[in-house]
């Protein structure tokens, strides 16, 4: 019997300027293709205060006019509709409010409920990363470009902003209300090695990194979280899955369930790289993966 592989970190369109509608019928088609089983984790609304840009999503997030139509594309079909959700800890009432209305609609619609995964996708600073940004609000957008992520560490300091990104990531974790971490090392996507193999940015601070992600993932073992093998970072100048040999080691060792993510947004991207993370979760001695269906865990083997 074929393998089936449950992806549980698809989104339905890339992001680019004009951001797109929303797709899922592609998708499907070439998950099926792939024996992918999909976790939908789209980009859900932002808190209002944080609603910024003309379509009030930050250019990346889905803004609140789409909802309807996004949801009415999973009416009748079996995939799996999730959320991946941005936390901000001076919001996250309101996060959790604006979730679970959205997800008690998707019920009432007889939709497929998978899981939610919290991210961290903005974080304290002030530069000017997107356009007609409002004064003071306290949040920038490091992820987007190279250049506004340097912007950020001129203008703080790269151990503040380490520590800031795992401490939104603890405070998340400790919410309770999420069932996956997102990309636990997304902070590195611009990462690269200079000549001598040593990081550009986190050379000089490799060790307040890896103590603070070991934080993060001690943290994920106390509240019974899974985390995720997100295989973008393969696809980035980093060159390796966002999350590393040894932390899924430990992993192993505290019985922290592990997620396979994708985190696609395009067809071509279903379940990219999975013979990589397999090799990975053979080398770490994890049997079993997690995925997730009406916010509660399942277990699935990949060989």
């Amino acid at each position: 019997m074929p393998l089936q592989i449950y992806d549980e970190h698809v989104h339905l369109r890339p992001h680019q300027e004009p951001l797109p509608a929303h797709r899922l019928q592609p998708m499907i088609d070439a998950a099926r293709e792939q024996g992918v089983i999909l976790g939908v984790r789209e980009h859900a609304p932002l808190p209002e205060k944080y609603q910024v840009g003309p379509n009030r999503d930050y250019f990346f997030a889905m803004s609140p006019d789409e909802l309807d139509g996004f949801l009415l594309q999973f009416h009748g079909t079996d995939v799996a509709f999730g959320l991946e959700v941005d936390y901000f800890p001076d919001a996250f009432d309101e996060i959790r409010q604006t979730v679970e209305a959205i997800l008690d609609r998707a019920r009432s619609m007889g939709l497929v409920i998978g899981g939610l995964h919290g991210s961290v996708h903005l974080l304290p600073g002030e530069i000017d990363d997107i356009p007609g940004k409002p004064p003071g609000l306290g949040v920038v957008m490091w992820d987007d470009t190279r250049e506004h992520f340097e912007q950020l560490i001129e203008a703080r300091g790269l151990p503040a902003i380490i520590e800031d990104y795992h401490d939104w990531l603890i405070g998340l974790i400790r919410t309770g209300f999420f069932q996956t971490l997102s990309h636990i090392d997304l902070l590195r996507k611009f990462d690269r090695a200079d000549e001598r193999g040593r990081s550009v940015y986190f050379a000089d601070y490799e060790n307040l990194y890896e103590e603070s992600m070991f934080d993060v993932l001690a943290a994920a073992a106390e509240c019974d979280m899974a985390v995720e093998l997100n295989t973008q970072g393969l696809d980035r100048p980093y060159g390796r899955p966002f999350l590393s040999q040894k932390a899924l080691v430990y992993c192993r060792q505290k019985q922290i369930p592990v997620a396979f993510g994708s985190d696609a947004h395009r067809p071509a991207e279903i379940g990219r790289h999975f013979e990589t993370a397999a090799q990975m979760f053979a080398e770490a001695g994890i049997e079993r993966l997690v995925y997730f269906r009406d916010l509660r865990p399942h277990y699935w083997t990949y060989a």
